[in-house]
């Protein structure tokens, strides 16, 4: 492809463009090249260099308006650049300033803030079927979505390779002896999934080993009675 240099060196005139098409995975890519006041590069998918149309465009020399060709990519970024300026205004706003020097690591930032406003429209756009007044800004969107990672990282993932601990021990225990006992595997306890606590009518004996307490809260999920009080936290034991 042709720099802008050797394209004043080949004095090509206002209009030029050259189309090149290369297959990616089995998909055709087209590159086009076209000079304007300055040479343009547009890559597509689905559009190439041709058939081409007339543009006008201000000649200095002559000081009036000339028609130039202009491949058929440029008309197809004209007619919806404004969504790209618009997703690159709000990226501009607030951006990733983690500075590397692997080139990838940009590229995976970007990828990052690309995601993050179009899941920011879509918010909007929900809550504007909701017809709520509202809404958080992309700054609050963001910060949002930052903190909820923070806070949901460490409950899930999971530290291989320990011992299991004692709370774990007495449960298969405990299932050893009383194979038919209602108590979900280890997996599922500890998880760190939708584990609510909820208020039962009736009082029960708590599921935690070594514990001989009676309580009105179960497990929403795992469906056993834990002691959740001021004094002791069997809710917390049982699902770490």
């Amino acid at each position: 492809m042709p720099s802008q240099k050797e394209l004043t060196a080949a004095k090509r005139p206002r209009g030029y463009s050259e189309g090149w098409v290369a297959t990616v995975d089995a998909v055709p890519v087209s590159a086009v090249l076209w000079l304007d006041s300055k040479s343009v590069v547009l890559a597509s998918s689905f559009v190439g260099e041709q058939p081409k149309y007339k543009v006008k465009r201000f000649c200095k020399k002559r000081k009036q308006y000339t028609e130039v060709n202009a491949p058929n990519i440029i008309g197809h970024y004209n007619r919806h650049m404004g969504g790209v300026d618009l997703l690159d205004s709000f990226i501009g706003k607030h951006k990733i300033k983690m500075r590397t020097r692997k080139w990838y690591m940009r590229i995976f930032y970007h990828l990052l803030d690309v995601m993050l406003i179009n899941s920011w429209l879509l918010y909007k756009r929900v809550e504007t079927q909701r017809e709520n007044t509202k809404m958080m800004k992309l700054r609050e969107f963001r910060l949002e979505v930052a903190k909820a990672l923070c806070w949901c990282g460490p409950s899930i993932i999971k530290k291989r390779g320990r011992p299991p601990s004692f709370v774990s021990d007495m449960l298969d225990e405990r299932i050893k002896r009383k194979p038919k006992l209602n108590v979900p595997p280890k997996d599922v306890r500890t998880d760190g999934m939708e584990h609510f606590p909820i208020w039962s009518n009736i009082r029960k004996r708590c599921k935690l080993p070594a514990c001989k307490g009676k309580s009105f809260v179960i497990c929403q999920k795992c469906n056993q009675a834990l002691c959740l009080n001021k004094d002791k936290n069997c809710f917390l034991s049982f699902h770490k």
